[in-house]
């Protein structure tokens, strides 16, 4: 048996079955009849691991009411094997009935669904529970991962690294975090991208990075800083803060489905600190953007950022499209709730509700002895400089609405 076979068997339990919760017994239908068209040897591979997975996981069918009379993980896990042995024969059902028939199964299935995200709600909350009292953490960390897998699925990134620090505070072991990255028959790569993300920040876990807080009009905010991977970004943010620059600067550009955007000098998209700064996003090691992930902006040219940035509300295509191409150099590890709060708007429309502020940025620590201070493109400092406007450059309406210009790039920076 592999290492990880007690991960597998726990993961298929707890990850593949939930992917039906967002399915439709149609879709299920397919996806099985596109899995047995695989070949003899996957055929044979599949049917020997389901067969080991049967044998760890058969029970007898469970009266919820009767048999189970605690709220256990272990109890709830023999919950979660009869629900989903409900849910399998359900989707039989619809399958072998008639036409007329199929809507009211169809109805008893969604309740099922219904039942199943409840009992994972409580499986997430007593594993965490188990987390700090239980001697034994295994059980927790596998059904934690498990759930993760299914979030990473749908692309609920935020929740993934929310359940992820709490594991890498209750000191996981990178191989549950690498056993989820290399889960390639239910997560594409974006999904494993999250796992790795994870296993840098486990790594990286007990490091001291440094960190500042952001006071807002709509709460605090900590951020953990990327000093590793993007050094002279880091070296020049801190010198911004502890020079007081961004105190007062408004999130004068907060879109939906991407994130709020802050220091301009002018409040209005076309100001910066009076110098360009170095773009790190070409380095031989980056860090992607996620929800919580402080980016740089810039005017669509490498090396043209300054003191703009972003903070990223979640993972959309239109976010995806920075990697590479904007210098990540922070997260959030504190307070992103607020960044759900601060008020969206648009200084390409009018009549824009008024915009939230950044009151005050503190440094809560570096590392010492460093030096932090900006390394200033040679022949950018300029404090009348304004850089090119390329707003009329025939971006669509689509890419605007996300803060894009006509080749991915982020508007709302330094090009107003």
């Amino acid at each position: 048996m592999s290492k990880f076979r007690f991960l597998a068997i726990l993961l298929a339990a707890f990850g593949l079955t939930l992917f039906t919760f967002d399915a439709n017994p149609i879709v299920a239908q397919e996806e099985t009849a596109e899995s047995e068209a695989s070949s003899e040897t996957t055929e044979q591979e599949t049917t020997e691991q389901e067969t080991a997975e049967q044998e760890s996981t058969e029970q007898e069918p469970v009266d919820k009411e009767s048999d189970i009379s605690d709220d256990s993980l272990a109890s709830l896990k023999l919950l979660w094997v009869n629900l989903n042995q409900k849910l399998d024969e359900k989707q039989l059902e619809y399958s072998d009935a008639s036409g007329s028939d199929q809507p009211a199964i169809l109805q008893e299935y969604e309740s099922l669904i219904s039942e199943a995200n409840s009992l994972v709600e409580k499986i997430t909350s007593t594993a965490l529970e188990e987390l700090n009292t239980a001697e034994n953490k295994q059980p927790a960390f596998e059904s934690l991962v498990g759930v993760m897998i299914n979030d990473a699925y749908f692309q609920r990134d935020a929740k993934v690294f929310e359940l992820g620090q709490s594991l890498i505070d209750a000191g996981i072991e990178p191989k549950y975090f690498e056993a989820a990255k290399n889960f390639k028959d239910r997560l594409d790569n974006a999904g494993r991208e999250v796992f790795s993300e994870l296993l840098i920040r486990l790594e990286q876990s007990k490091d001291n990075l440094p960190q500042v807080k952001m006071s807002t009009s709509k709460g605090d905010i900590v951020v953990e800083l990327f000093e590793k991977e993007a050094p002279e970004t880091v070296g020049n943010f801190i010198s911004l803060v502890e020079a007081d620059f961004y105190d007062g600067k408004s999130f004068f550009k907060v879109i939906e489905g991407m994130g709020a955007i802050s220091g301009c000098s002018t409040g209005d998209g076309s100001g910066d600190a009076g110098y360009k700064i170095r773009c790190e996003c070409y380095n031989e090691v980056t860090r992607n953007h996620f929800a919580g992930s402080l980016s740089m902006e810039h005017s669509g040219s490498p090396h043209t950022g300054g003191s703009q940035f972003l903070i990223c509300s979640e993972r959309t295509n239109s976010v995806k499209l920075r990697d590479n191409k904007h210098t990540v150099f922070g997260r959030i590890i504190s307070g992103f709730d607020v960044v759900e709060k601060i008020q969206q708007v648009n200084p390409e429309l009018p009549n824009q509700p008024d915009a939230d502020v950044i009151v005050d940025i503190e440094v809560l620590q570096k590392t010492p002895g460093r030096e932090y201070k900006p390394n200033k493109v040679e022949g950018s400092e300029s404090a009348d400089e304004t850089p090119a406007d390329d707003s009329d450059d025939g971006a669509d309406a689509e890419n605007e609405s996300e803060g894009q210009d006509a080749d991915g790039e982020s508007e709302g920076d330094e090009d107003q």
